[in-house]
């Protein structure tokens, strides 16, 4: 059998300002090695490499020019014109995340955000656990297939939408994650996290458990280091301490 290796290059030019497209690869989310941000288009480098019979590997690149994705003024901020958003053959979303105007001359910035939806992976079947394991600290995401480190300029979205399972480490920065729901297990890291909770019901459920760890952070945790809770549906002044649960005034929640 034999077996090549290729290079090709891609490039999907959308003139229109201000418009969103996706792009839909048929790459898994570990194939794609590196993003980059040259003049007004976003360079995308995704390598596959196919075993053979003898033993042989065969390495393949395929390079993905976004064109126009920015626009830039005389000195050297750029702006966003036109969104382009990435979907993988495995399931994950990845969304611009470089601010509307950033001077990279000086920064360098983070790219693109990506964030596992079940729905949009197209070979998983519904005995699959939904489970999403978020890490910061080594800018990590981990589904029930496997544990994706991300390259540089990517990193994991704060939140996992519809997961039913979760597990949420942050860094040593402030963190903000969202929709976080009943079974979630949260490593507490540096600095002040936020931690908004979505889908909390009193009525309806006898107990909701969400855990908060500090055994990463026990020995040097201070006074800086803070943990705020964000309750969509209910007031603070409804819940009390019991020890190290938090109790709503009707049903244990937390």
């Amino acid at each position: 059998m034999l077996m090549f290796n290729y290079h090709s290059n891609v490039v999907i030019d959308e003139e229109g300002n201000n418009g969103e497209t996706i792009v839909e690869l048929e790459y898994q989310l570990d194939e794609i090695k590196s993003f980059a941000l040259k003049d007004r288009d976003i360079i995308l480098k995704i390598e596959i490499a196919v075993p053979s019979e003898l033993n042989n590997v065969a390495k393949s690149d395929i390079e993905i020019k976004l064109k126009n994705a920015y626009g830039y003024y005389d000195n050297g901020k750029h702006f966003l014109t036109h969104q382009y958003n990435i979907r993988t053959q495995d399931g994950f979303i990845l969304a611009p995340y470089l601010p509307q105007s950033v001077n990279l001359l000086i920064d360098q910035p983070i790219l693109y955000e990506a964030m596992y939806v079940r729905r949009f992976e197209r070979h998983v079947t519904t005995a699959r656990p939904y489970f999403v394991a978020i890490d910061l600290a080594e800018n990590s995401i981990e589904t029930y297939k496997k544990i994706y480190h991300l390259p540089d300029n990517i990193r994991p979205m704060q939140t996992t939408f519809e997961a039913l399972g979760t597990v949420l480490s942050g860094d040593r920065f402030d963190n903000y994650f969202y929709n976080i729901k009943s079974d979630s297990y949260c490593y507490i890291t540096k600095g002040v996290d936020h931690y908004y909770i979505s889908d909390i019901s009193i009525l309806n459920l006898v107990s909701i458990y969400i855990t908060f760890d500090y055994a990463k952070i026990s020995e040097n945790y201070t006074d800086n280091d803070r943990i705020i809770i964000y309750l969509a549906e209910y007031s603070g002044y409804d819940f009390f301490f019991d020890n190290n649960e938090l109790v709503h005034k009707d049903k244990k929640i937390i």
